[in-house]
């Protein structure tokens, strides 16, 4: 894979895609016959599922629904860092139930944004604020002797992982010098082609500024 000129796409909005999973989420759930209380836990399979799996459990005449979902890299620590931040909401220790006024919703889900990551197919600018590296495609890890042999170099003779480490701190620097040049994140999509993607917090920035992307 090369990169012609270092000539990258610079997007200040992408949308996350839809089939998008990272290790699972934190989902937000509310009930008809249960108003103005959520359900605040974790899956690491869909957010759907697991509302069905409440709604069969629990006996509600009506099902649970999914009002928000926030992808998250590890569920269950953050589902944790969630509960602990809505302690005082919280209506019993050992259940996941929380008594959220309509007028404080809006701002207890971007609290939880805040702590979690970005709203299931929200926006990939928001990622961009907290990680340089944003990754929408799953791949096999590298040989790196066959991928040496592929573009001409040959093999390896000698202490492998040594080989391994010099290319990745090569890479990282190249990537640096793209981050910087760019002001952005670097983002590989699904088909594997590379886009920068400006945070929101660096879009504010260049607005004070009067900076456009290089």
């Amino acid at each position: 894979m090369t990169y012609e000129n270092d000539k990258f796409q610079v997007l200040k909005s992408m949308k996350v895609p839809d089939d998008f999973k990272s290790n699972g989420f934190v989902y937000v759930l509310s009930n008809e016959c249960m108003p103005g209380i959520y359900k605040i836990g974790m899956t690491k399979h869909s957010p759907e599922v697991r509302a069905k799996e409440i709604s069969a459990s629990t006996g509600v005449p009506k099902p649970f629904k999914v009002i928000a979902a926030f992808h998250s890299n590890n569920p269950a620590s953050d589902e944790k860092l969630i509960h602990k931040a809505f302690a005082k909401e919280r209506l019993s220790d050992n259940r996941e139930f929380f008594k959220l006024e309509d007028n404080e919703l809006s701002e207890s889900l971007n609290e939880i944004r805040a702590l979690v990551g970005p709203e299931r197919n929200g926006e990939t600018a928001e990622y961009a604020i907290y990680d340089s590296f944003i990754s929408f495609r799953h791949e096999n890890e590298l040989d790196l002797n066959e991928e040496l042999i592929e573009q001409g170099l040959g093999s390896v003779v000698g202490h492998l992982p040594a080989v391994k480490n010099f290319l990745i701190r090569a890479g990282i620097d190249y990537a640096k010098q793209l981050i910087s040049k760019y002001n952005s994140s670097i983002v590989i999509n699904t088909d594997g082609s590379v886009v920068m993607v400006k945070s929101l917090e660096a879009q504010c920035f260049d607005a004070e500024v009067g900076n456009e992307p290089g």
